[in-house]
């Protein structure tokens, strides 16, 4: 692809305005002509919300629609492709763009920018360019029944190359790794049964009672989904003060170069689980041979793209640093 570039974005909710819990990612692929937006939601919502590419004007959002996400498991999915240099068929390129926005609840919606702005979901009352202003409501109405006046309807819209479509089914990891952690704890205790009915019974009242650290901080910090892949497991967002949380064997982690360069150029960590009850802290940051080196240097020794990839360079995902507890 020439000029191709590709990111990732954090999806997060706000409540009544007020930014809250990670809840998903969008994914963006570019070239010279061609945007292709790949969504995951994860939140508790009972309709499909709607998608919207949007400008953070003075006067507040101006939203251009998009198309609406699929459900998928127990979450929300799905993708748009569209000129570059129109996007969902507006008059606007890409580089006028802001972030997503996807509608929710009442008094809820969910967005992510790239760009350094705060997020305002309110819209203006008279939009600039020709665009009008509409309800997250009408948007899905006219976007399910296909019907609305030409008013408010952009002109733009019925030329829009603007493909969504619900992605592949996958199992919830979520579920399917709460299900093996069960599985892992009676397997467990059966065997202690076999050998000492009174040892187990104190081993699996201290395990219900003294959750690993690993399954501690997966159950506090927010919940992130930026893997592709069955193998990665359950992940959550950290900060660099954070690392105070892992065993005290890792707390020089806290003045990793390559670590404090990664967190200071993407502002998060990740701590994640790679196997039944083994973790890892992860570095974001983009694979390159150079970052290899110094990476191994800094004891990252893996580095996990977001997706199958079939050449590394270039790609953006997290180099690894497995973390195990002591004993």
């Amino acid at each position: 692809m020439s000029g191709y570039q590709r990111m990732v974005s954090y999806l997060y909710r706000y409540d009544k305005g007020i930014k809250g819990k990670n809840t998903g990612y969008a994914r963006i692929e570019r070239n010279d002509r061609r945007c292709r937006v790949t969504i995951r939601l994860q939140d508790t919502v009972s309709v499909s919300p709607s998608v919207f590419f949007f400008i953070q004007n003075e006067g507040g959002m101006q939203r251009i629609p998009a198309g609406k996400l699929a459900r998928n498991g127990s979450g929300f999915a799905g993708r748009v492709e569209t000129p570059v240099d129109r996007m969902a068929g507006s008059e606007y390129a890409f580089d006028r763009i802001d972030g997503i926005y996807l509608s929710g609840p009442e008094n809820v919606f969910y967005a992510t920018t790239w760009k350094d702005i705060t997020v305002s979901g309110a819209a203006p009352k008279k939009e600039a360019d020709g665009w009008k202003a509409e309800d997250d409501r009408d948007a899905g109405n006219r976007s399910d029944a296909g019907s609305g006046s030409e008013e408010s309807r952009p002109q733009a819209e019925n030329t829009a190359s603007t493909e969504i479509r619900q992605e592949s089914e996958r199992a919830e990891p979520v579920q399917r790794r709460q299900d093996a952690l069960d599985d892992a704890l009676q397997a467990a205790t059966g065997l202690e049964e076999a050998s000492s009915a009174e040892a187990s019974s104190v081993e699996a009242c201290s395990r219900r009672e003294r959750p690993d650290f690993g399954e501690r901080m997966l159950s506090v910090f927010p919940k992130m989904y930026p893997f592709e892949i069955d193998e990665m497991g359950e992940c959550v967002r950290i900060d660099l003060k954070d690392i105070g949380n892992l065993p005290v064997a890792y707390w020089s982690l806290a003045g990793n170069p390559f670590l404090l360069r990664g967190y200071y150029c993407y502002r998060h960590l990740i701590f994640a689980c790679i196997g039944r009850q083994e973790y890892a802290v992860g570095v974001p940051g983009i694979y390159s041979e150079e970052n290899s080196k110094w990476a191994k240097e800094c004891r990252m020794l893996r580095f996990q793209p977001l997706s199958r990839v079939k050449d590394r360079h270039g790609a953006f995902g997290y180099w690894l640093i497995a973390v195990h507890a002591q004993e």
